[in-house]
């Protein structure tokens, strides 16, 4: 199983409706087993982020304030991971870009981003 992660708006009965990311992007946000080994993992914890790491027993609906710590946090990965092995550094660098490219159109809408 894949992690997906998906920008959306509600529309104006609070429905759901969901949005795509450019080609360059897609919706992988990690495998399923990397909700432990990274997304909660002590060293992830040990940054200080406390958004990102609820993955490890939910899935993430960011809105509002949430949808800017989500930025933050990724942002914060985003250089930690330069510290990973080349082979990991790569694929968590993909990863990382494809949840910024949702939260930027998440933005311009004032939606939220899925992950999970």
């Amino acid at each position: 199983m894949t992690l997906l992660v998906s920008p959306y708006y509600r529309d104006s009965v609070g429905e759901i409706q969901w949005l795509t990311v450019p080609p360059e992007y897609n919706d992988s946000a990690g495998v399923e087993s990397t909700r432990l080994s990274f997304w909660g993992s002590a060293a992830v914890k040990k940054l200080g982020l406390t958004l990102v790491t609820t993955l490890a027993h939910s899935d993430i609906y960011a809105e509002g304030a949430d949808l800017s710590r989500l930025a933050q946090e990724i942002e914060i990965l985003t250089g930690y991971v330069s510290f990973l092995s080349r082979k990991e550094k790569t694929y968590w660098i993909y990863r990382l870009s494809n949840v910024l490219a949702a939260i930027r159109i998440a933005e311009s809408c004032e939606g939220g981003v899925y992950i999970g």
